[in-house]
């Protein structure tokens, strides 16, 4: 089964990403939420996967996935801070592909993504003839300690959306 995980990591990618969002939506809807929006990007070349808007929150989230008890240092596209709001969520997942963990890099909602100054410039996969491997334009390494690590899918809700329970 640990094959699966590389040899269809697409497949892998969509049932994660179905599988929260319809998460999300079952949670919001018991909570008596019925206005969230979340649209899919089409493809991964502005560094998100997922919008979720819900009054004047509006959140880019990049979605990030492994077998790891802890995220890992993983390259990131550099246009998601311009984003409003973006962010970065990392599932935490066993073989089986449920969640043990959601761990999130970001800010409060509405606020701009936490600053990627500092963090090194990610390399391209290949190297050149000469065997170095260049810079990637427009993509930084993120450390993996920069996570929270969240309590379930309810702080995970909230660390994007703001409070769900009607509170203020």
């Amino acid at each position: 089964m640990r094959d699966q995980h590389a040899t269809a990591s697409s497949l892998r990618e969509r049932i994660l990403e179905h599988s929260l969002v319809a998460d999300m939506w079952r949670l919001l809807w018991k909570a008596g939420i019925t206005d969230v929006e979340i649209l899919r990007s089409e493809f991964d070349g502005y560094g998100y996967d997922l919008v979720i808007a819900w009054g004047v929150v509006v959140r880019h989230v990049q979605l990030k996935a492994g077998r790891l008890k802890n995220p890992g240092n993983f390259d990131i596209v550099t246009s998601l801070a311009d984003k409003p709001s973006g962010c970065v969520v990392y599932l935490d997942v066993d073989d089986a592909l449920d969640v043990r963990a959601y761990w999130y890099f970001g800010a409060a909602p509405g606020e701009p993504m936490l600053s990627l100054e500092g963090y090194r410039p990610a390399r391209r996969i290949g190297r050149t003839a000469e065997g170095v491997r260049p810079d990637r334009k427009n993509h930084v390494r993120l450390r993996g300690s920069g996570f929270e690590k969240l309590d379930g899918l309810e702080h995970l809700v909230e660390r994007l959306l703001g409070r769900t329970d009607g509170g203020e």
